[in-house]
């Protein structure tokens, strides 16, 4: 019970609800090297300035995520997924499929994920991400400023009961 109660209250915690703020959610849809219609959208604050280099303004300054090559799964690669509401989600490649959170006005870069869902109030987020070789998720709840407040696997053990939550 308490492996379904955990999630399943973090998902409604964050939810949007009628009469509070929305919640804001950014996503990693798609491929992973496919960052350049994204990109072409945020001309202004974010370009790739060669293959391996991803450049994003952010805090007052232009800051580089370099890309490491190696085997499939071996190697770093960032790309940019999304923006809304002042904060950037890079995706990072690197064996688990997890992403970066950037603040737009600090340039403070914080723990992100494939999909990031913030709290109405904008005090906490969750941040899912997709380890290497597992079926289920990682998910974590953040603090706005980075800190970890809660962290946990989602798994099904009967994979039709796996239907995902519209985060």
């Amino acid at each position: 019970m308490q492996r379904f109660f955990i999630p399943f209250a973090l998902a409604c915690a964050l939810a949007p609800v009628s009469g509070r703020a929305a919640s804001l959610t950014l996503d990693c849809p798609g491929s992973e090297r496919t960052d350049a219609p994204a990109i072409k959208a945020q001309a202004k604050a974010v370009l790739r300035k060669s293959p391996l280099k991803l450049m994003v303004f952010a805090g007052g300054k232009w800051m580089a995520f370099i890309d490491t090559p190696g085997e499939e799964l071996e190697g770093v690669f960032y790309t940019y997924c999304d923006h809304s509401d002042g904060y950037f989600l890079l995706r990072k490649a690197d064996g688990d499929m997890s992403g970066i959170l950037i603040d737009e006005k600090t340039g403070a870069i914080m723990p992100g994920g494939q999909k990031v869902l913030f709290s109405p109030d904008r005090h906490a987020y969750l941040a899912t991400e997709q380890p290497d070789g597992l079926d289920g998720e990682f998910w974590q709840v953040y603090a706005l400023d980075g800190r970890i407040s809660w962290g946990g696997m989602i798994l099904f053990a009967d994979r039709s009961a796996a239907r995902p939550l519209p985060i």
